[in-house]
């Protein structure tokens, strides 16, 4: 259930951003403002790291954002 809140306020912060700043900008402007709503969300994180199960690809560069919101699950294994 972490994983989910923790999607959620990422998302709350991405949308903060595009809602800011629309689509068009240079991704580096994006990864900025993200980095700096994060600190203010106080939310820590890493830049682009890999190897965890669960990530968002999140592209800004779409008039609403949930068009280009994507949750990647790695190494997930289904119970029956």
């Amino acid at each position: 259930m972490i994983n989910d809140t923790l999607t959620e306020q990422v998302i709350a912060a991405a949308l903060k951003v595009h809602s800011a700043l629309g689509a068009g900008c240079l991704e580096s402007t994006y990864h900025a403002c993200l980095a700096y709503q994060f600190r203010v969300d106080g939310l820590q994180f890493a830049h682009q790291v890999s190897g965890h199960h669960v990530g968002l690809l999140i592209n800004f560069n779409v008039p609403h954002l949930r068009q280009g919101l994507r949750r990647v699950v790695n190494n997930y294994e289904e119970k029956s």
